[in-house]
């Protein structure tokens, strides 16, 4: 039984290293649209053609990215509320207390975080397809760019052309990572909740006085 549960407090303390991380990061979609643009649920970050890097709170954020912040924010929450519960569990009398409050947060915080990263999925790749102009993408936006002279090009975007394909857009990693929490809080909670079933019948088996 304290094997399930160091594994389930275990795996609860990594996947909130990795919420965190990939809450705080800004390297959930890229866009590739004269600039580089690395897109994150906070603010928007990137490095231009000439290599000069730059990071800005974007205000044309659309009314949904709320909603996806609301719910990855309740889920880190809820991922401290497991860790908590399951470290005190190893400090506590009432262990399986604190075992089923770990695993139950496990869940919840993998309720809403599924939740966000639907809405995440479904909604932004469309909100930036509207956004980008058509005349912009794959190879017309090179075209642009083969047209241009490199004394223009050097002019207006620095002394490198570009390596990737104008007018791109797809999730980046911290997209995939949040993506991986979710079975792994279900698991972990899955790990918790076993180890209170154990630790509860334990107990009740020790409560029956012998005859």
């Amino acid at each position: 039984m304290k094997n399930l549960r160091s594994l389930g407090v275990t795996l609860s303390c990594i996947v909130l290293f990795f919420q965190l991380l990939v809450t705080t990061s800004s390297h959930w979609y890229y866009i590739t649209y004269v600039f580089n643009f690395n897109i994150g649920l906070w603010r928007i970050c990137g490095i231009n053609m000439g290599e000069y890097p730059f990071c800005f709170n974007s205000v044309w954020y659309p009314e949904i990215m709320d909603v996806i912040r609301a719910f990855l924010v309740l889920a880190v929450v809820f991922s401290c509320l497991a860790v908590f519960s399951g470290v005190s569990s190893f400090f506590c009398k009432k262990v399986p207390t604190f075992l089923l409050s770990s695993a139950v947060c496990s869940f919840l915080s993998g309720v809403f975080a599924i939740i966000g990263m639907a809405v995440f999925t479904y909604h932004i790749p469309k909100v930036i397809k509207d956004m980008l102009p058509e005349s912009m993408y794959g190879e017309d936006a090179q075209h642009f760019i083969n047209r241009m002279s490199q004394r223009q090009y050097e002019t207006q975007y620095g002394p490198r052309r570009p390596s990737f394909v104008m007018g791109s857009h797809s999730y980046y990693w911290a997209f995939y990572i949040s993506w991986l929490t979710v079975p792994a809080l279900c698991i972990a909670g899955a790990f918790n909740l076993i180890a209170f079933i154990t630790e509860k019948k334990k107990k009740d088996d020790g409560s029956v006085p012998k005859i």
